[in-house]
C-alpha cells in the first residue's frame, strides 16, 4: 500500500518516524449528470443570478452571508494568514482511556506504519495496545489542523481525526418521555436482547444497497430486462401489541 504522508510522532523527547495510510475506501458506485437527449456528460458552470452570464473561475471572489444578501469579502492572501505552519509532526498532548473516547467524536481514521525506526514505532504500538491507552495529538496536514487520537488497532497504530466539541449535538438536547414500563415488558425485552447477543463480526453485514444498485447495473448492461418489486410499506407495532410481539420473538430465537 502507497503511502499518502510522512511524519513523525512526538511526545517528551521521543520523535517517531511514520508513514501515513488510507484504513478507509470508497467503494460506492457513482453515477453523472447526462443530457437525457444524447446522453453526452454535462458539465457545471458558474452562472451570476444577476445577469444570467456565465462567469470564469478567475473572477471569483469569497463571501461570508452575515445577513440576507449581505456579504463581507475575503481575500485569498487573508485566509492564508490563518494556515497552520507546515509542519511533519503528530505531537501527542496526553494520554487518556481508549474506551472513553466518546465515539461521536469520530471522524476518520488512518493506519500508521513505520518509516525506518521499525524498534520504537513497535514499543508504542505495544505499550498502547498493553495498556489501552491513546494519545490525544495534534498534527498539521495538507494545509489544515487536525486534532485526533493515536491508538493501537490488531496490526498497527491508528490515527483518528476528530471533530471539535462545538461540532458534536449534546445529548441533553433530546429527552426520553417519562414512560411506565412493567416489570414482564422489561424481563421480555432483556431475554430478547440476551437471546440476539453476539460477536461483533462486520464482515457478516453488507451494504445491500451497493449491491442492489451493482446488480441493476450489470443487468442492465447486458440489455436485461429489470422488473422492479413492489415495496411494502412497514407494519408498526402498536403499544398494546408491542408485548405480544417481544413474547413471540423470544419463543422463535428460542427455537434457533
Amino acid at each position: 500500500m502507497r503511502a499518502i504522508w510522512k511524519g513523525r510522532i512526538t511526545f517528551e523527547q521521543a520523535s517517531i518516524p511514520v508513514k501515513l495510510y488510507t484504513a478507509v475506501n470508497d467503494i460506492r458506485s457513482h453515477s453523472h449528470m447526462l443530457h437525457d437527449q444524447d446522453k453526452s456528460r454535462l458539465e457545471q458552470k458558474l452562472v451570476c443570478v444577476a445577469d444570467e452570464k456565465v462567469i470564469d473561475r478567475s473572477e471569483t471572489i469569497r463571501g461570508f452571508e452575515i445577513s440576507k444578501d449581505e456579504y463581507v469579502l475575503i481575500e485569498p492572501n487573508e485566509l492564508e494568514q490563518f494556515e497552520p505552519e507546515k509542519s511533519t509532526e503528530i505531537e501527542i498532548v496526553e494520554f487518556v482511556e481508549a474506551d472513553k473516547v466518546d465515539s461521536r467524536y469520530i471522524k476518520k481514521t488512518y493506519y500508521l506504519g513505520p518509516d525506518k525506526d521499525n524498534q520504537m514505532f513497535v514499543n508504542l504500538f505495544d505499550s498502547l495496545k498493553k495498556s489501552k491507552l491513546a494519545g490525544i495529538c495534534h498534527w498539521s496536514m495538507r494545509k489544515k489542523s487536525y486534532l485526533g487520537a493515536l491508538q493501537a488497532g490488531d496490526k498497527t497504530l491508528e490515527l483518528i481525526i476528530h471533530r471539535n466539541a462545538n461540532e458534536v449535538v449534546p445529548e441533553d438536547t433530546f429527552s426520553i418521555e417519562d414512560v411506565k414500563v412493567s416489570a414482564k415488558e422489561k424481563s421480555i425485552a432483556k431475554k430478547l436482547i440476551t437471546e440476539l447477543e453476539g460477536e461483533f463480526k462486520p464482515q457478516e453485514y453488507h451494504d445491500e444497497y451497493q449491491s442492489k444498485l451493482k446488480n441493476l447495473i450489470e443487468k442492465k448492461a447486458k440489455g436485461k430486462k429489470v422488473e422492479l418489486p413492489t415495496l411494502k410499506k412497514p407494519k408498526e407495532t402498536s403499544d398494546k401489541e408491542l408485548l405480544k410481539t417481544l413474547e413471540k420473538s423470544v419463543k422463535a430465537l428460542s427455537r434457533k
